[in-house]
């Protein structure tokens, strides 16, 4: 990619979540990365987590399906806003129950960027209650068998 600041789009999937909001959304929002936008797929919530957002964060754009669409067809529907309709160079899928480093997004773009081979990129993931213990990690494609 030659962009040398791709624009991302952090697309955070949310069904009922407004209680996972304030820790998500603030731990993205201290990101070191500059060229992104923080998109909540509020996945036809009925606790009130649209309103919530908007009334709390203005610089979080919040994108509603009517009813719930399940996993991948929220995501879907935010994969399409923000390549369709906004032209984003990168999307980090993520969840409402998600704390991030601050550097992970430039960490993310800088891998994805200087290999040309690569579909997607993910980071290590450690438990919530136990903050230093690994769920999982990335893997190198070679280790993969289908």
């Amino acid at each position: 990619m030659t962009n040398t600041n791709p624009r991302v789009f952090v697309l955070i999937l949310s069904y009922n979540g407004i209680h996972l909001l304030d820790e998500c959304i603030s731990s993205y929002l201290s990101n070191d990365y500059a060229n992104y936008e923080l998109v909540v797929i509020d996945n036809g919530s009925s606790d009130g987590s649209k309103d919530y957002i908007e009334r709390k964060w203005s610089n979080v754009f919040v994108l509603r399906t009517n009813v719930n669409l399940g996993y991948s067809g929220g995501m879907n529907f935010g994969l399409d806003f923000a390549f369709h309709e906004r032209n984003a160079d990168f999307a980090l899928v993520t969840n409402n129950d998600v704390l991030v480093d601050k550097g992970l997004i430039k960490a993310l773009v800088n891998t994805a960027s200087n290999y040309d081979n690569v579909g997607f990129v993910t980071g290590n993931v450690y438990f919530y209650a136990k903050k230093n213990v690994f769920q999982t990690f990335g893997k190198n494609s070679d280790s993969i068998f289908l």
